[in-house]
């Protein structure tokens, strides 16, 4: 309730504040304070004047605390996310031990006949 909470829910049709005892539980809920001041508005005037005041819970707060409750929201961090990346890393030697045993290159036994291979491969395209 305290989200869709409104200010005019407390207030009677000419501006007064509404009893506690005519409010819904609902609405009680959402009142985190209430305070009544005595005082005189105007000195001299001898009349003392009665001021109410209300306070509802932030309506902020609560959102952020029901949705993290029900796993919708995270948590905010001060800390950027770690990406991470892969490098692999492969000499001359691995990489002609891994071209030799595909199947395109079977015909080169040699690394002469691998820069052959690949030098036709470059006029063609």
């Amino acid at each position: 309730m305290q989200a869709h909470s409104r200010i005019g829910d407390f207030f009677d049709k000419e501006g007064n504040l509404k009893p506690l005892h005519e409010l819904t539980d609902a609405q009680q809920a959402c009142i985190s304070s209430r305070e009544v001041i005595l005082k005189n508005a105007q000195a001299g005037d001898g009349k003392v004047e009665r001021v109410l005041k209300i306070r509802l819970w932030d309506k902020i707060s609560a959102l952020e605390m029901a949705m993290q409750h029900f796993k919708r929201l995270q948590p905010k961090t001060d800390e950027p996310p770690v990406q991470k990346v892969s490098v692999r890393v492969k000499t001359l030697a691995t990489i002609l031990d891994e071209l030799n045993s595909n199947s395109f290159v079977s015909g080169c036994s040699s690394i002469l006949s691998l820069e052959r291979f690949l030098n036709r491969k470059r006029r063609r395209v």
